[in-house]
C-alpha cells in the first residue's frame, strides 16, 4: 500500500509550538492568521519553532509500523527552504533524528493532489481541508487528521495515530469498496 503523509500538525505538533510562541510575543491568539501570515511568522521565528518540534502521539511507532508491515510510505509536506530557511535538510534530519522511516520526501507541495495522483497513492493523510476535499472531491482517499485548523469542517476524520492505523488496516477509508 502506498501512503501519503503530511508533516505539520499531522505527526509534528507544529501549529500548537507556533501558537505558544505567537501568543506570548503579541498576547494574542493566532487563530485568525491566514496561510500566508503563519508561514511568515514561523520563518522569522524558525529556529525557535521547527526545533524539537513534539511529535504527535504514536505517530513515530505507528508510521514505523506501517512502513514494517512493507507499506510505502510518503512524506508530502507544503514545507520548502523559499519559505524557511533551511528547512528541507533540517527535516529530514529531524525525520532522522526521531527514527521515523519513510520511502521519500517531496517537499514544497502546494498541490498535494496532484503528488497524490502521481504517486497513485491508495490514502493521504493530512490536516488541512482543502487536500482532504480535492482528493476526496476526485474520488480519492484521504483521512482528515483532526486538529484546530480543521475543527468545524466535515469529513472523515482521525483524532489519532491508533486510529489511522486501524482505519488503514481495516480499509474502512476507502470510498469505493474492492
Amino acid at each position: 500500500m502506498k501512503i501519503g503523509i503530511d508533516i505539520d500538525n499531522t505527526i509534528v505538533k507544529t501549529f500548537f509550538k507556533t501558537s505558544l510562541i505567537y501568543e506570548k510575543l503579541y498576547n494574542k491568539s493566532m487563530d485568525d492568521l491566514d496561510k500566508i501570515s503563519q508561514y511568515e511568522f514561523s520563518a522569522l521565528h524558525e529556529k525557535e519553532i521547527f526545533d524539537n518540534l513534539p511529535l504527535e502521539d504514536d505517530a513515530k511507532d505507528i508510521i514505523n509500523k506501517l512502513y514494517n508491515e512493507k507499506n510505502e510510505i510518503y512524506f508530502i509536506t507544503s514545507r520548502c527552504d523559499r519559505r524557511v530557511n533551511n528547512i528541507e535538510k533540517r527535516t529530514i534530519s529531524y525525520l532522522k533524528k526521531e527514527g521515523i522511516l519513510y520511502t521519500d520526501i517531496f517537499f514544497g507541495s502546494d498541490f498535494k493532489y496532484d503528488i497524490y495522483k502521481k504517486l497513485s497513492l491508495d490514502v493521504m493523510i493530512d490536516d488541512d481541508y482543502d487536500v482532504y476535499e480535492k482528493i476526496a472531491n476526485n474520488n480519492g482517499n484521504c483521512i482528515l487528521y483532526e486538529g484546530v485548523l480543521n475543527k468545524n469542517k466535515e469529513g472523515y476524520k482521525a483524532d489519532n495515530w491508533k486510529e489511522i492505523y486501524n482505519i488503514i488496516k481495516e480499509r474502512k477509508y476507502l470510498w469505493t469498496q474492492d
